[in-house]
Protein backbone atom coordinates (compact mmCIF):
# COMPACT_ATOMS: atom_id res chain seq x y z
CA UNK A 1 0.00 0.00 0.00
CA UNK A 2 1.66 3.32 -0.97
CA UNK A 3 -0.66 6.05 -0.03
CA UNK A 4 -1.55 5.67 3.48
CA UNK A 5 -4.10 7.66 4.22
CA UNK A 6 -6.65 5.11 3.57
CA UNK A 7 -5.06 3.13 6.59
CA UNK A 8 -7.28 4.43 8.93
CA UNK A 9 -10.70 3.74 7.05
CA UNK A 10 -9.54 0.29 6.49
CA UNK A 11 -8.76 -0.48 10.30
CA UNK A 12 -11.81 1.51 10.85
CA UNK A 13 -13.53 -0.52 9.14
CA UNK A 14 -12.19 -3.90 9.71
CA UNK A 15 -12.51 -3.12 13.33
CA UNK A 16 -16.40 -2.21 12.89
CA UNK A 17 -17.29 -5.29 10.84
CA UNK A 18 -14.74 -7.92 11.95
CA UNK A 19 -17.11 -8.94 14.92
CA UNK A 20 -20.49 -9.38 13.31
CA UNK A 21 -22.49 -12.36 13.20
CA UNK A 22 -24.49 -14.16 10.76
CA UNK A 23 -27.99 -13.54 10.20
CA UNK A 24 -29.15 -17.30 11.48
CA UNK A 25 -26.92 -16.82 14.34
CA UNK A 26 -28.45 -18.46 17.52
CA UNK A 27 -26.56 -18.23 20.89
CA UNK A 28 -25.90 -21.22 22.82
CA UNK A 29 -27.88 -22.67 25.29
CA UNK A 30 -26.31 -22.76 28.37
CA UNK A 31 -27.20 -25.59 30.79
CA UNK A 32 -27.68 -23.97 34.62
CA UNK A 33 -28.03 -26.79 37.45
CA UNK A 34 -31.04 -26.00 40.50
CA UNK A 35 -28.42 -27.17 42.62
CA UNK A 36 -24.91 -26.44 43.02
CA UNK A 37 -22.18 -29.56 44.27
CA UNK A 38 -19.92 -26.81 46.45
CA UNK A 39 -22.60 -25.16 48.08
CA UNK A 40 -21.74 -23.62 51.78
CA UNK A 41 -22.56 -25.00 54.65
CA UNK A 42 -23.40 -23.97 57.83
CA UNK A 43 -20.79 -23.70 60.09
CA UNK A 44 -19.80 -25.91 62.58
CA UNK A 45 -20.46 -22.97 65.92
CA UNK A 46 -24.30 -22.45 64.20
CA UNK A 47 -25.26 -26.45 64.73
CA UNK A 48 -25.00 -26.78 68.02
CA UNK A 49 -22.74 -30.24 68.14
CA UNK A 50 -21.94 -29.30 71.92
CA UNK A 51 -25.75 -30.19 73.06
CA UNK A 52 -25.68 -33.61 72.13
CA UNK A 53 -23.22 -34.33 74.72
CA UNK A 54 -26.07 -33.32 77.70
CA UNK A 55 -23.16 -32.19 79.44
CA UNK A 56 -23.97 -29.25 81.41
CA UNK A 57 -20.36 -27.94 81.86
CA UNK A 58 -19.44 -28.42 78.45
CA UNK A 59 -22.49 -26.20 77.10
CA UNK A 60 -21.71 -23.48 79.47
CA UNK A 61 -18.08 -23.27 78.42
CA UNK A 62 -18.46 -23.45 74.49
CA UNK A 63 -21.18 -20.86 75.35
CA UNK A 64 -19.18 -18.55 77.00
CA UNK A 65 -15.88 -18.82 74.26
CA UNK A 66 -18.53 -18.08 71.39
CA UNK A 67 -19.91 -15.25 73.33
CA UNK A 68 -16.62 -13.89 74.31
CA UNK A 69 -14.61 -14.77 71.07
CA UNK A 70 -11.70 -12.01 70.54
CA UNK A 71 -11.37 -12.98 66.98
CA UNK A 72 -14.85 -12.08 66.27
CA UNK A 73 -14.79 -9.01 68.45
CA UNK A 74 -11.20 -7.80 66.72
CA UNK A 75 -13.38 -8.38 63.00
CA UNK A 76 -15.71 -6.20 63.95
CA UNK A 77 -13.70 -3.24 65.07
CA UNK A 78 -11.85 -4.11 62.12
CA UNK A 79 -14.51 -3.10 59.48
CA UNK A 80 -16.04 -0.20 61.74
CA UNK A 81 -12.50 1.06 61.56
CA UNK A 82 -12.47 0.96 57.52
CA UNK A 83 -15.98 2.26 57.13
CA UNK A 84 -14.89 4.89 58.93
CA UNK A 85 -11.73 5.36 57.04
CA UNK A 86 -14.02 5.36 53.75
CA UNK A 87 -16.21 7.78 54.85
CA UNK A 88 -13.69 10.23 55.53
CA UNK A 89 -11.85 9.55 52.00
CA UNK A 90 -14.63 10.03 50.44
CA UNK A 91 -15.62 13.68 52.04
CA UNK A 92 -12.01 15.09 50.92
CA UNK A 93 -13.23 14.02 47.58
CA UNK A 94 -15.95 16.58 47.59
CA UNK A 95 -15.98 20.56 47.01
CA UNK A 96 -14.78 22.38 49.70
CA UNK A 97 -15.01 26.31 49.83
CA UNK A 98 -12.30 28.36 51.71
CA UNK A 99 -11.80 32.19 52.10
CA UNK A 100 -8.61 34.36 52.94
CA UNK A 101 -7.48 37.52 53.89
CA UNK A 102 -4.16 39.65 53.31
CA UNK A 103 -3.45 43.41 54.20
CA UNK A 104 0.05 45.09 54.26
CA UNK A 105 0.82 48.01 55.33
CA UNK A 106 4.15 49.80 54.68
CA UNK A 107 5.52 53.76 54.17
CA UNK A 108 7.43 54.54 50.78
CA UNK A 109 10.99 56.41 51.48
Amino acid sequence: MKNPKYLPLLLASAALFGCTVGPRFEPPAVAIPQRYIGQVSDAASDLGWWKLFNDTTLVRLVSTALRNNRNIAVALSRVEQARLTLKATKASLGPSVGYGLDAQYGTES
